[in-house]
């Protein structure tokens, strides 16, 4: 192989792949959001926004218009007078990973290769995004 030929190639890795993970280091590790994005908290926080939503925020008069599957008929039957449930709308953390994977990637140690270390961040902020039951995208 001539000099050329070796500069032009990078090394291949003996093992290809991001390496191993280790579950202590992932268990360590937390995704959280620090400020409110667009107005809205997110992911494992109670939202600013009332709508639908599985955590109650409160009971009030039914007004004409109202969607009747709301209608919260214990208060109703105490009150006789209809009433329903306003609830808190639920809102989840959305983390979009956009991963290159251009040529460029290839390039690397004898170790690791550019494109494998992402793909390991990739998969610990993966975990660490759906551990908590928010969304994840991947653009490539």
């Amino acid at each position: 192989m001539s000099l050329r030929t070796a500069l032009r190639r990078p090394p291949t890795p003996a093992e290809p792949g991001p390496g191993p993970m280790p579950d202590a280091l992932l268990r360590a590790l937390d995704l959280s959001v620090g400020r409110r994005v667009e107005g809205l908290l997110s992911g494992d926080y109670r939202s600013v926004l009332l709508g639908q939503g599985s955590e109650l925020a409160l009971v009030r008069p039914y007004v004409p218009g109202d969607d009747v599957r709301r209608m919260d008929w214990n208060v109703t039957a105490r009150t006789n007078e209809p009433h329903v449930r306003v609830d808190l709308a639920e809102r989840v953390l959305v983390t979009w990973l956009v991963l290159d994977t251009s040529p460029s990637m290839e390039f690397g140690t004898a170790d690791r290769r550019k494109a494998d270390v992402a793909e390991g961040v990739a998969i610990a902020v993966g975990h660490l995004a759906t551990r908590r039951g928010n969304r994840l995208g991947i653009v490539t």
